[in-house]
């Protein structure tokens, strides 16, 4: 007989990644717990709007900001149908809804700019009440004044009435919108600080991303080829099921480098599946037997679909490789998940800017010309043979475009003072909406 000894660090990785799936649990469990809630949040949905016999994008669609019928509806609708073609706009529309939250306004004074300067745990009873896991406090530099909370709500139904917040409440809430939509839904824990959610697609006959915060569905290279992310683990949750599915996000799950990460989190690969199998276990003794036998043959399907994509150890240059475009660029560059985004950008950029970051916004602001006087020029590559052109987009005096042929360069800067907060490179035109 072989007896494992676990040491005490082990034990504590053990239980902390069995913690972290059952708050998943809660979170997922909650969509179903409250019918009520998912009948106000069916109110909220245009279904006639978002279904896919509904209008075309082709039929006059602007894009000006104004709400209209057409706005859930994008160019590349042709390349889905049926239910995922829903589920698209659905993030769409969802993303309409939401508001991003980098840091909130003064509750006194209004200022913009606060900073965080801690974190505390819930105490007034509407943060008991919205299930708020934390509460981040922040200072105002202009009445200074440290008043200003943003609580942190795990509740659903709180986040409905809110509806703000940043991943972890995009997800949550939009899985409640899933949910109400019909959608088999999962709750998806990326160890690596990131959460969305994957729904079951009949069409496809299979589970695909959806992503609220991007506005993006069945692109699941955007974390690792797009974003840069170094990936550990990524678990499915429903109700009453979890899945490792690592492995629909990585294409280097075998390499020495992705497993080192993985343990990581947990000791080893025998040390995960056994804590996810006993939870799993502990579910199906809750369930009737025909929901079991329902689950275990989802289980064939989706180890036969990995199988199957384990032979590719690179992704595609077709799949999605785009960095993250939610929230503030200060928080992408501290998180590092702009990387594949910005790494052309910021190649392009040092001859003409050696000195400086090409994305800290503080050490790029241009001379300025005279009082609120912005100067924004936009030039031709003097030939077609240029591999880079920086000077394809000046402002007021600094060169900051790309220039890689094929592309387009955004800058995005400030009105009156010019002072340059982000700068993009994309592929296709219409991809510059999103940013």
């Amino acid at each position: 007989r072989h007896t494992t000894i676990w040491s005490g660090h082990s034990i504590i990785m053990n239980e902390q990644f069995s913690q972290r799936i059952h708050a998943g649990l809660q979170t997922a469990q909650a969509w179903d717990a409250d019918p009520t809630l998912l009948s106000e949040c069916r109110l909220y949905i245009p279904f006639e709007l978002l279904s896919s016999e509904h209008l075309s994008y082709s039929s006059n669609t602007t894009f000006e900001g104004q709400k209209n019928e057409k706005s859930y509806f994008r160019p590349d609708d042709d390349n889905y149908e049926g239910d995922d073609l829903f589920l698209k706009r659905l993030t769409v529309f969802f993303q309409d809804m939401m508001t991003w939250v980098n840091n909130p306004p003064c509750s006194i004074c209004g200022q913009k700019d606060t900073k965080c300067i801690g974190v505390r745990g819930p105490k007034s009873h509407e943060e008991h009440e919205g299930c708020a896991s934390r509460v981040e406090v922040y200072h105002c530099p202009d009445c200074n004044a440290s008043t200003t909370t943003f609580p942190r709500y795990n509740s659903p139904r709180k986040l409905l009435e809110t509806r703000k917040g940043r991943c972890g409440e995009y997800a949550n809430l939009f899985g409640l919108f899933c949910r109400a939509s019909g959608f088999e839904t999962r709750y998806i824990l990326d160890f690596t600080d990131h959460v969305w959610v994957e729904v079951w697609s009949n069409r496809l006959g299979r589970w695909i991303m959806a992503d609220a915060c991007e506005g993006k569905i069945d692109v699941p290279s955007m974390y690792e080829k797009g974003w840069g992310k170094k990936l550990n683990y990524i678990l499915g949750i429903t109700h009453d099921s979890v899945s490792d599915v690592t492995k629909r996000y990585t294409r280097f799950f075998h390499s020495e480098e992705f497993l080192s990460r993985r343990r990581i989190i947990c000791n080893s690969e025998i040390q995960s599946e056994a804590i996810i199998a006993q939870i799993n276990n502990s579910l199906k003794s809750h369930a009737p037997k025909s929901r079991i036998s329902f689950l275990e043959r989802r289980v064939e399907e989706e180890n036969f679909y990995f199988q199957r994509i384990a032979s590719s150890n690179t992704w595609d240059d077709t799949d999605y490789n785009v960095g993250r475009l939610s929230g503030s660029l200060a928080w992408r560059l501290a998180r590092e998940e702009i990387k594949e985004r910005n790494d052309t950008c910021l190649d392009a950029s040092k001859s003409t800017a050696p000195s400086a970051n090409f994305y800290h916004v503080n050490q790029f602001f241009p001379t300025p010309h005279g009082a609120n006087k912005v100067i924004v020029v936009v030039n031709t590559p003097p030939s077609t043979d240029c591999l880079t052109f920086p000077s394809c987009l000046v402002i007021s005096g600094v060169s900051c475009g790309a220039g890689i042929p094929g592309t387009t360069s955004v800058a995005l800067i400030h009105e009156n003072n010019g002072c340059i907060l982000d700068l993009c490179l994309f592929e296709t035109l219409s991809d510059t909406r999103a940013f």
